[in-house]
């Protein structure tokens, strides 16, 4: 389908970053191609199409994925901007940043999975486009807190971080 869009051979590793960004969402791949043409950032290099530059979404890609994780809880949006910052995320981490209800409600939506890592569960978003679009949507300082929150957990030890953290 992205040979036949951009209608020349596509870079295996331009393919493989694709396959991994959309992990088999059509309309996510459609619009990240998209994204990455209008951005200059998918180019024709000698008739191969290639990736060159860091990935930028469009505001059609945001709307887009945003619209996919919905209205959010101050509590559950927390944790989502944790995740996009720190993913994976061990259950003992995520006791210490937020409550087992939290991720429970955020499975159930289907915006988070869990999986054994080693010897703990982990919890991670559900699509890598969330954390994306959630990485760069959150404003610079709020960021760097919730960055600066996760790298330090035991300085959140029992207390339950809010949106304003």
């Amino acid at each position: 389908m992205i040979r036949r869009a951009l209608g020349g051979p596509v870079d295996d590793a331009t393919m493989a970053y694709l396959a991994g960004k959309v992990q088999g969402n059509m309309l996510f791949l459609r619009e990240l191609v998209i994204s990455l043409y209008e951005r200059g950032t998918l180019r024709d290099d000698n008739g191969i199409w290639r990736l060159q530059g860091e990935f930028e979404a469009t505001d059609r890609l945001v709307e887009l994925v945003t619209s996919r994780i919905g209205v959010l809880t101050p509590d559950e949006h927390t944790l989502m901007a944790y995740l996009a910052f720190g993913e994976p995320l061990t259950l003992s981490e995520i006791e210490r940043l937020s409550t087992l209800e939290c991720t429970h409600q955020l499975e159930q939506k289907g915006l988070v999975v869990t999986e054994m890592g080693g010897s703990d569960i982990q919890l991670r978003t559900a699509h890598p486009l969330y954390s994306e679009v959630l990485r760069g949507s959150l404003p610079l300082l709020r960021s760097r807190s919730w960055f600066a929150g996760w790298q330090t957990p035991s300085s959140t030890a029992g207390r339950r971080p809010t949106s304003d953290s």
